[in-house]
């Protein structure tokens, strides 16, 4: 039979409009031995940790372990397992879905029964990260007493300067380290990124 054991997607649905198309499109194919499973930035990890400067335009998507499994379930598959990462800055969420008769005995469903994630607590904690911020402008920009040097010209510097409703004028310079963004400046942020032995 050419119908997949196993369908893997790492870092993927965060990515794709009409995620419900493209998983039925898959899920069709699947027969009852079949697994799908799947890596997503972890909309728990996103709230819970207040990076929602982790929100970027190239994800169209976000996905808790309650709306991925709803996800699925529309799609004929049940959740197996699931883990939620909280090391990394981001998070990820991965989970293993099957038909339902691959299903274990003590199976994760019912984990689900109480969904915290509503629009209620999401804007909660947005509100909270938000206030952080405006304090941490607040301070930065009263700050008249010596030079203020930005540190590390991330990939998300740009999303907290979006964030915080700041063009990073109160910062001399960002020091990085890296090559290639030395004596270069982010779109529309003023402090220009300098390597820190040429500066300090």
């Amino acid at each position: 039979s050419d119908v997949p054991d196993l369908i893997i997607s790492d870092q993927t649905f965060e990515h794709i409009p009409w995620i419900d198309i493209s998983l039925k499109n898959f899920t069709s194919q699947l027969i009852d031995n079949s697994y799908f499973a799947v890596c997503v930035p972890s909309l728990e990890v996103l709230i819970e940790k207040l990076n929602f400067h982790n929100i970027i335009h190239e994800h169209v998507n976000y996905f808790s372990i309650h709306t991925l499994t709803r996800l699925f379930e529309n799609s004929g598959l049940l959740l197996n397992s699931y883990t939620i990462e909280y090391k990394t800055s981001c998070g990820f969420l991965f989970a293993i879905y099957s038909s339902k008769s691959n299903l274990p005995k003590n199976n994760a469903i019912h984990l689900l029964d109480d969904n915290i994630y509503t629009r209620k607590y999401f804007l909660r904690h947005y509100e909270t990260f938000k206030n952080m911020l405006s304090i941490c402008k607040k301070i930065l920009s009263e700050e008249n007493d010596g030079v203020i040097y930005g540190f590390g010209a991330s990939d998300i510097t740009a999303n907290l300067a979006y964030f915080m409703d700041s063009d990073f004028s109160m910062l001399d310079v960002i020091l990085d380290e890296t090559e290639y963004k030395q004596n270069t400046y982010y779109p529309f942020l003023k402090p220009r990124i300098v390597n820190p032995k040429d500066y300090i």
